[in-house]
């Protein structure tokens, strides 16, 4: 180390000189009160790079031999929708009068500061001009701006729900050439598309009261049902090839989301089932239903709704969250059935009890408690009959006041619970044990869709398009094109807890190892 008082510094450098303390041994202003400093080196110049101005293709100032002027009727080129007749020479009409014999056309050009007076008689397939010449400058890009322009408010209108902004991007790519300028703003054509759509679109229901607009909708086919229970209301659409896979189906998947959908429904809830044909098989959605309430009597009403056009249904198995409204009515509505809760919602619902009674950091942190928790959280994989006894083991080990108060929400709310049994829990050798497949399709929608909270008259042709999206994936399953994409973690994950599984039975592996096992493959 160099214990100089100062090191001289070299004759190019611009850098102060520095003592040992680091502190700079000129040009520094101190005072014994005063903790202020500057600092005068001379400081460089900085010269931000800047990017050139886009160059155009080459200038070509060669004079063209003028052209005969020709005319074109464009349906619907006005701002009012109305017929608009363009010029190759940067002209645009509109109609004055139309007779028996002929339509005549002035210039579109009218304002309080500009009255055009030009004109054009059509008589068949002939324009002739006007005795007034125009006294405005002709428009180079007229023809295009017309015809893209059109092109934006006819697709905007037909597809309402596409987005503005990707319909004019669309339109002017295929409209327009490179030989082309004076260009259409692309900003302005948003803004008309939006403008036309607003004036078609039914108002929002902002309450319950609301008619539904059939015509606008064009549902004859997929609307099925708008029932009342009391103050609430619940909307149920579905196609016919939705309910015919519903019909056959013998698991039916549910899920409600409440992110999908806009006042003054809060919930989306779907119904999904498995299409298979040998090794191939897809879920896909088979019924939606915008629910305003989620009491007990609110899904009776919905699936008593639901089974009635359903005579040869097959269901045999529900899988679903731990909602206990939805759990009673279907027991009420299906009491042949069976209910599975799917168990990825069960780990999520013991976890959120961890957090509540103060373990998390404790869980995180030691690893007896990490260790007794994750064991826990295995127990829906052990068959039916062994989970009390496998509780009773582990309840011993909990020597901590949360580790038992964890234990005695166990034992209440799912071991001895009036809604579901413990076997309605157990995902013991069951190759599909969650209804996640499900909650993916709920993300896949919204990401598609590009919006969450969708409105009713917005969310309804969008439902309409996934249905139809069903019919042909169950050509695609049926042709076994189409099966459900698995990522490799999930295919390795399974391939461990069935060897688990088989062990177990084979009592070649012990309960508590087997929940260990079963704890480090799903952590």
């Amino acid at each position: 180390m160099d214990h100089s008082p100062t090191r001289p510094m070299d004759q190019t450098s611009t850098q102060p000189t520095y003592s040992m303390d680091q502190s700079p041994t000129h040009s520094m202003d101190h005072s014994p009160t005063d903790n202020s400093f500057d600092v005068s080196v001379l400081i460089n110049p900085t010269n931000p790079i800047n990017e050139s101005d886009i160059q155009q293709n080459g200038r070509n100032d060669t004079v063209l031999d003028d052209e005969p002027v020709t005319y074109e009727i464009v349906e619907k080129g006005s701002k009012q929708r109305a017929k608009k007749l363009v010029s190759n020479d940067g002209y645009a009409y509109t109609v004055k009068k139309t007779t028996q014999y002929a339509t005549y056309w002035r210039c579109s050009v009218r304002s309080s500061t500009l009255w055009c007076r030009a004109s054009v008689t059509q008589r068949g397939t002939t324009f002739t001009p006007g005795p007034n010449a125009h006294d405005h400058p002709a428009d180079p890009g007229l023809r295009t701006k017309t015809m893209v322009y059109t092109t934006v408010l006819d697709t905007a209108s037909t597809d309402p729900y596409r987005p503005a902004g990707n319909i004019v991007d669309q339109e002017m790519r295929d409209k327009m050439t490179t030989h082309d300028f004076n260009l259409p703003n692309p900003l302005n054509l948003i803004r008309a598309a939006n403008r036309l759509r607003q004036k078609m679109r039914p108002t929002e229901p902002s309450d319950l009261t609301f008619d539904i607009d059939h015509s606008y909708l064009e549902d004859e086919n997929f609307f099925r049902g708008d029932l009342r229970v009391d103050t609430a209301r619940h909307i149920i659409y579905a196609s016919k090839t939705q309910l015919d896979l519903l019909e056959t189906a013998r698991q039916w998947y549910l899920d409600g989301t409440f992110k999908i959908i806009h006042k003054p429904f809060p919930q989306l809830f779907t119904i999904h089932a498995f299409i298979q044909k040998e090794s191939c098989m897809k879920q896909v959605p088979l019924l939606f239903v915008m629910m305003s309430r989620r009491q007990k009597k609110d899904y009776d009403k919905v699936f008593q709704h639901i089974r009635s056009p359903l005579p040869n249904a097959r269901v045999q198995s529900f899988t679903l969250d731990f909602e206990a409204a939805t759990w009673r009515s279907i027991q009420e509505v299906f009491p042949e059935a069976d209910i599975r809760g799917c168990s990825f919602h069960w780990g999520q619902a013991v976890m959120r009890k961890v957090a509540n009674l103060g373990l998390k950091t404790t869980y995180n942190q030691r690893k007896t408690t990490y260790h007794s928790i994750r064991q826990l959280l295995s127990l829906p994989y052990l068959p039916a009959d062994h989970i009390v006894p496998a509780f009773n083991s582990l309840k011993m080990s909990a020597t901590t006041q949360p580790l038992k108060d964890l234990m005695t929400y166990l034992e209440n709310t799912w071991l001895s619970s009036s809604v579901w049994s413990v076997r309605q829990w157990s995902v013991f050798r069951l190759p599909v044990r969650t209804n996640n497949d499900t909650e993916g399709w709920h993300r896949r929608f919204a990401s598609r869709t590009g919006a969450t909270n969708l409105q009713f008259y917005r969310l309804v042709p969008e439902l309409k398009k996934e249905a139809e999206t069903v019919s042909i994936a169950a050509q695609l399953v049926d042709e076994q094109q189409l099966t459900r994409y698995q990522r490799d973690t999930y295919r390795r994950q399974q391939g461990q807890l069935f060897d688990l599984w088989d062990r177990y039975e084979d009592r070649a592996i012990k309960t508590s190892a087997f929940l260990t096992a079963v704890g480090k493959i799903f952590r």
